[in-house]
């Protein structure tokens, strides 16, 4: 069927129309001149020429019903599964939020229910941490880790404390101490940190040893005395002697046995005004072998008080006159001769 509108146009007087015609059957005569047919579009399908009837197998269409058959399939299975569904009113968030690290979760919700779950952010370089809610233990456990968490973001606990339990101990007391310092032997202070205490406490337990040196390479000795075993040590300050030696030759007159010559092993001397030039600082306790003491005493010329007069001042041991040699060897007992003036 086809559906024709006309415009009609009149070259004359137009013909005026009062109403509407609603008769089906009235006719306008009106030549309409020359229709001309087109091409049709589809003229074969499946084998079908000219005027054919399609079927849904023609134009590949479902059979009719099959749309109904589907809805009513789909109904079905809706029913079936509508009892298992999640309403919104049922729908519980678990997931609690983005944190900035462990501490901060915890501060934030230091309580939580079982499914619940956050993020930790683990920084430029380590993305995010997972982090769920442990109802068991009642804490946050940090589910997937991609480096070692933070000592700041780790709770201690009940029996690996940080610095008792014997691993941390040990770690700490097998550590070699790398960079120590023993060169300055002064006085520890507030200011210093633990490697430059045990440095100074070093140096000063060194200071401390007693280091004895032979006294023929700080000191000149007199012809007469022989066999020589005498040495010299500086100890916290103070200078030291002891050994034993021998003498050649009596003497009528007191005689100079040793005379040092080494400003490290100079005592502290101040002569004073007294007009004596020689002053005797100190006694040295010696003895014969058969037990009988003999004179020694520890003498100095000039003062002794800084480095500068240490260069300048003779100090001597000096062996008494008449001294026999009969009861060699003559023996040094450990004896202080003075305070050092070169610490």
């Amino acid at each position: 069927m086809i559906d024709l509108v006309l415009e009609m146009h009149w070259s004359n007087n137009p013909i005026p129309i009062d109403q509407l015609f609603a008769q089906p059957d009235y006719i306008f005569d009106v030549p309409l001149g020359l229709f001309t047919s087109l091409e049709p579009q589809v003229t074969e399908v499946n084998g079908k020429k000219g005027s054919v009837e399609l079927n849904a197998q023609d134009v590949d269409a479902d059979p009719a019903g099959s749309a109904l058959q589907v809805k009513e399939q789909l109904e079905n299975l809706i029913a079936q599964v509508g009892d298992s569904k999640l309403d919104k009113a049922d729908y519980v968030q678990h997931f609690r939020g983005l944190f900035s690290s462990y501490a901060a979760l915890t501060a934030a919700l230091p309580a939580a229910i079982n499914g619940d779950y956050a993020h930790v952010d683990g920084g430029v370089n380590f993305g995010r941490m997972a982090a769920i809610w442990d109802s068991d233990d009642h804490k946050w456990i940090i589910q997937e880790v991609h480096v070692a968490l933070n000592t700041d973001e780790m709770p201690e606990g009940q029996e690996n404390l940080y610095f008792k339990v014997s691993r941390a101990q040990q770690a700490a007391l097998n550590a070699q101490i790398v960079g120590l310092d023993t060169s300055s032997a002064t006085e520890i202070t507030a200011q210093d940190i633990v490697l430059s205490s045990l440095g100074k406490l070093q140096a000063q337990i060194k200071k401390l040893n007693a280091v004895w040196v032979d006294i023929t390479t700080v000191a000149n000795v007199h012809p007469s005395i022989t066999g020589v075993n005498v040495q010299l040590a500086r100890i916290n300050g103070l200078l030291y002697i002891k050994g034993y030696f021998n003498i050649s030759a009596v003497s009528s007159s007191p005689i100079d046995a040793f005379t040092i010559t080494n400003p490290l092993y100079k005592s502290h001397i101040i002569i004073g005004a007294s007009g004596f030039n020689v002053r005797r600082i100190n006694y040295i306790k010696a003895m014969f072998s058969d037990g009988l003491s003999i004179d020694m005493s520890f003498n100095a010329t000039g003062n002794s008080r800084n480095e500068a007069e240490a260069q300048t001042s003779v100090q001597t041991i000096v062996l008494g006159a008449n001294a026999s040699n009969r009861f060699n060897p003559v023996s040094i007992l450990p004896t202080i001769m003075g305070e050092l003036v070169i610490k």
